[in-house]
């Protein structure tokens, strides 16, 4: 569940409102009923007479047999049309100010999009009283968490009073002192336009703002309608989430950044490194961080898969390149997860591998959903170089085998070899230290770990 904002009634209703048809005297109170014997005697937030709380006195003009609402602002699945108030949307500008009006009431009267009526509503913001360099915001507050695929989706339409004014229109998360930037919209279009900014998984207590900056020798208006939150519930997974087959020349496909790190995988083309994809073998898109901004000692950031359903066998192989000079020990790994259960590194490569890029090829059984995670990490603060990924191949085999693995690692499977049966002894897929009357290896050569197979 999703929930998009707390209100304990302290500084106002928080657009909590009584119905227009219902006249039965619902009031924001502080302290004991007015009526004895009946009612709380303090608020529940500060357990004190200063404390507000809404309270429908006794001697309320209540008819028998009536009931009587308090209505909240239009949450429907955490879509906002303005058609109901502004959904916990609020005002923080300092100079000119979003403004709840028909879409009738704008300088140039144009249908909403919820309706698409003039009598439809709008979030507004007239770009006549605005004077460059002023910036006018709009706030929500979230007080829950937001899942891993969360997502804020609107439609926004520009009105050019000059006809030459460029916008700047931001999408960003506030979280303490901290402002991040989700999206920038600089183009201009007509009609109705629809964008998106990827939330992902957030822990609660953080703000979503429109900023709008107020061009330079220009007017523009701005209209924002239809404002979706979606994908934000714990269990809302979205549809499509099984394709992880992408080359990432369009988007990320079924893969999401886990934004609880402070590095992120960032989808590149032509100006990121190394300058050219797997998929093309020029000016393609691919996903890589660069370990050369200064980073933290053991940033990590981390492309995330939602669980995927149990199949004899799942397929997966992707192309990877890591390089450069000085890029230490930084590493790439590919980690799985099974509810309840703790993380298993199944394949990791760490330093230079030359500039090219190389291919890994990995199958994996399991009688239970399966996660897959994709992780760099730069272990050194000056680490200089790059870690990129491409064209991810993910597929389920009914057969419960895949095409022979190019390198076994032992680590997710057999590779289809065949154990065979002798008399004196057999080969068995193994993980741990070994008895301590055995003459086998303490940990495995893939990862040097007792967690690996051998």
């Amino acid at each position: 569940m999703l929930i998009l904002d707390v209100c304990d009634f302290e500084t106002g209703s928080c657009n909590w409102h009584q119905e227009a048809n219902d006249n039965s005297g619902w009031v924001r109170w502080s302290g004991p009923s007015p009526n004895p014997n009946t009612g709380p005697v303090t608020d529940h937030t500060t357990h004190t007479g200063w404390g507000h709380y809404y309270l429908l006195p006794s001697n309320a003009s209540v008819l028998s047999g009536h009931r009587t609402k308090m209505a909240s602002p239009w949450f429907t699945a955490g879509v906002c049309g303005f058609e109901n108030g502004s959904c916990g949307w609020n005002d923080t500008s300092k100079t000119n100010s979003w403004k709840l009006v028909m879409a009738n009431m704008t300088s140039r009267p144009t249908p909403d999009h919820t309706t698409e009526s003039l009598l439809g509503h709008v979030m507004y913001l007239n770009g006549s009283n605005s004077k460059y360099p002023s910036t006018a915001t709009l706030e929500l507050a979230v007080a829950s968490g937001a899942a891993l695929a969360c997502q804020l989706s609107f439609w926004y339409q520009f009105q050019d009073v000059k006809g030459s004014s460029r916008p700047r229109l931001q999408v960003n998360m506030l979280r303490d002192d901290t402002k991040t930037e989700l999206l920038l919209i600089k183009e201009k279009k007509e009609g109705w336009e629809n964008a998106t900014a990827f939330i992902g998984n957030q822990p609660g207590g953080y703000k979503l703002e429109f900023s709008f900056e107020a061009p330079f020798g220009g007017v523009l208006d701005v209209m924002l309608d239809d404002i979706t939150l979606r994908h934000c519930g714990e269990w809302d997974v979205p549809a499509g989430s099984e394709q992880l087959t992408c080359d990432f020349e369009k988007d990320t496909c079924s893969w999401y950044a886990d934004n609880t790190k402070r590095l992120l995988w960032k989808r590149n083309g032509l100006y990121g490194e190394p300058g050219y994809d797997h998929t093309t073998g020029k000016g393609g898109h691919y996903m890589n961080i660069d370990t050369r901004n200064n980073l933290d000692t053991s940033s990590t950031a981390r492309l995330i898969s939602y669980p995927q359903p149990v199949t004899k066998a799942i397929c997966v192989s992707f192309w990877y390149h890591m390089f450069g000079n000085s890029i230490g020990s930084s590493s790439l790994k590919f980690i799985t997860k099974r509810a309840g259960e703790n993380e298993t590194l199944v394949w990791m490569r760490h330093g230079t591998q030359g500039n090219k890029w190389r291919f890994a090829d990995l199958t994996f059984q399991s009688q239970s959903p399966l996660q897959f995670i994709i992780e760099a990490e730069t272990s050194e603060k000056h680490a200089k170089g790059s870690i990129a990924v491409d064209d991810i191949e993910v597929s389920s085999s009914t057969s419960g085998s895949c095409p022979a693995e190019r390198e076994c690692t032992f680590q997710s499977s057999l590779c289809g070899l065949q154990p065979r049966a002798e008399p004196d002894f057999s080969w068995n897929r193994t993980r741990g230290t070994q008895p301590a009357n055995s003459s086998g290896p303490a940990s495995d050569h893939t990862l040097g770990t007792e967690q690996a197979s051998l």
